[in-house]
Parts: structure tokens; sequence; C-alpha cells
């Protein structure tokens, strides 16, 4: 019997120990989409945030769709997201479940871009929105260029449906092909 009470208490001692450990109180987690090229020099969403906030740590962070980013002076963390409700959803779910940071008090600040008609906003505005409309992962043409007739009822092409759009263009020779893998994401990994 003192044997299995021995095992026990080992096996919490190896398991337990490192869910003991204390965890990173996080204050502020800024939630952006994209970022080209490096953090601190390239022209994305985060690039402000790193280079300016600044957020001098970088964490390694291989659930999520990009590393984090940390001030532990402000206790600000900055995450990359990746675009689309899919990368979205898996990179903030791994941040969530990450045993290393404390978010029960944390305030989110979700910093995107977007399109506004100049007639109503300026370069630089920010906004505050009731409502999010959901185009998932696709791209919009304009509307006074969608090709008339079938198949061609909207503007909206699915990611990886540019070839219906190609084939529907006279005189455009097109070809299938994979994308690689370095094309899908900056680690030549896939994103989530």
């Amino acid at each position: 019997m003192k044997l299995a009470h021995c095992l026990i208490a080992l096996a919490l001692a190896l398991f337990a120990a490192p869910l003991l450990q204390a965890q990173i109180p996080i204050k502020v987690v800024v939630v952006t989409t994209f970022e080209n090229g490096d953090d601190i020099t390239g022209n994305g969403e985060f690039q402000a945030w790193a280079a300016n906030l600044p957020l001098p740590i970088i964490v390694h962070f291989p659930q999520g769709y990009h590393h984090l980013r940390y001030n532990p002076d402000l206790g600000v963390l900055g995450i990359v997201t990746g675009q689309g409700k899919a990368h979205a959803a898996a990179s903030i779910m791994g941040l969530g479940m990450d045993p290393r940071f404390d978010l029960t008090h944390a305030y989110w600040i979700v910093a995107a871009i977007a399109g506004v008609d100049p007639n109503k906003a300026s370069v630089a505005s920010a906004a505050w929105a009731n409502y999010v409309v959901d185009g998932d992962l696709a791209y919009e043409i304009d509307a006074r260029e969608i090709p008339y007739g079938p198949p061609w009822s909207t503007g909206y092409v699915p990611f990886g449906g540019f070839y219906a759009l190609c084939a529907s263009l006279p005189g455009i020779q097109c070809q299938r092909r994979k994308p690689s893998l370095s094309a899908q994401h900056p680690s030549g990994q896939l994103g989530i």
C-alpha cells in the first residue's frame, strides 16, 4: 500500500509540477490577423504594436499561426492569428489553453484594418462596429467587373477557386497547380 502511495505522489510531482509553476499574468492581449514581413520592419497590422509599444520578447508559440511577442514591463502580449475564422479560432484557442499565461484578468484589443468609404471616414480613423459581415476566406470581385452569365452569380471566389475565374475568361489559358507550403505560411508549415 505504501508503494502505491509513493508512486501516486511521484506521478503528481512529475506531472503536476509544471502546472503549479507561476503563470505569466497578462494585462492586455493585442490581437491582429496578419503581418507582412518582419514584425518590426514589416507593413502589416502587427508591426505598429511590435515596434512602437514595443513588444521586445519573442515567445515560441507552435500551436498558433505566428510566434507571440511580449512586454513584461507593461504585461502586454501580442498575437497574430492569421486571416479567417479557422486561423483565428485555432490561434486564440491555443493561447487560451497555453499554461504559461494567466489571461483571467486580461483586456483584449482586436486591432484590424478594413476598407471604408472615403466620403465617410479618413485614413487612420477608428470605428466601432455593431455588426460584422463575415465573408469567410474568399476574394471578392468588384460588382462592376464580374463576368456576365453563369457561373458568375456573385463576385465571391473562395480561396483556391481562381481556376473557375480564369476558366470563365475568354482568351486566357489556365493551369491548375498546388500551392507550395512556403506560400501558405512564412515558416513553410501550414498555419493550423
